[in-house]
């Protein structure tokens, strides 16, 4: 899996530095190039300005959301970065998150917290270009979830209205 990996970019879009950070470590170790971003926006730059093979991004950030980097990526005049994998990431225990993430163009999503096994097989299947599930990890919480919560409420909305190109 290694030589699928190496030498390929990826963008990392998370506010919680220490996220950043690991994810940064752990995709290094895996042979990637990376570029980590504190918000959708500069991610959105970065993504515009070089070329990459894989963005890494939160829902929750300050600024522009995932969801907002997704829609922007979806729409976007140039192919390469409309076709980009996006693989998303995130804590939100709401059970309409997967359908969400799909709806906005998301290639899988990833539950936190995150594992360095589980991001080294989706990382490994998305540039691989082997078949990814949806969702790479469950709920791991006594409590349920149940329609859609206040919070990704709040983003899906936010997304749907804001045009931040």
């Amino acid at each position: 899996m290694q030589s699928v990996l190496e030498g390929r970019r990826c963008v990392i879009a998370d506010d919680v530095r220490s996220s950043r950070e690991v994810l940064g470590r752990w995709l290094q170790e895996f042979g990637l190039i990376t570029s980590c971003e504190s918000d959708g926006e500069s991610a959105w730059e970065s993504i515009q300005q070089d070329e990459c093979d894989l963005v890494i991004t939160d829902i929750e950030m300050p600024g522009m959301s995932g969801l907002e980097l997704l829609r922007n990526m979806r729409s976007d005049s140039n192919s390469r970065v409309q076709d980009l994998p996006a693989i998303v990431i995130t804590s939100l225990l709401d059970e309409q998150v997967a359908s969400v993430v799909q709806d906005f163009g998301g290639t899988t999503l990833v539950l936190k917290p995150l594992s360095k096994s589980v991001l080294y097989e989706v990382v490994g299947c998305v540039l691989g270009d082997l078949p990814v599930e949806p969702v790479y990890t469950s709920f791991q919480s006594d409590q349920e979830a149940s329609g859609i919560s206040p919070s990704l409420r709040y983003l899906v909305d936010r997304a749907r209205a804001s045009d931040t190109r």
